[in-house]
């Protein structure tokens, strides 16, 4: 984390004060000692840029076949990005493998 930023002000009064702000990183982003999402140690392989039957083959396999397991890491990614088109894809994901979870528990 960076050094708190100086900041000199002059009050209405004509008084002058100085104080330091923490940093809070660039603008849009959390920086990383705020961040509290630990991401999956699994790389799955999981793009946006797939059709939906490759993104959940991959993540599955990842998973090593645990449809609960890919299905609350796809929920967890569809929560903490900032990109809408992969927060709607993955979190469709997300729905699609607790759907499949449910059918496999009757």
């Amino acid at each position: 984390m960076r050094k708190p930023i100086p900041i000199h002000r002059t009050l209405k009064s004509g008084k002058k004060i100085a104080y330091a702000t923490p940093d809070k990183g660039a603008s849009g982003r959390t920086p990383k000692s705020k961040r509290w999402h630990k991401p999956s140690e699994i790389h799955s392989g999981w793009s946006k840029h797939d059709p939906a039957d490759v993104r959940r083959k991959n993540t599955l396999n990842a998973h090593g076949g645990n449809l609960l397991a890919s299905a609350r890491a796809k929920m967890s990614l569809a929560n903490v990005t900032a990109d809408p088109i992969t927060k709607r894809l993955a979190g469709a994901d997300a729905k699609w493998f607790y759907d499949q979870y449910r059918r496999s528990k009757k």
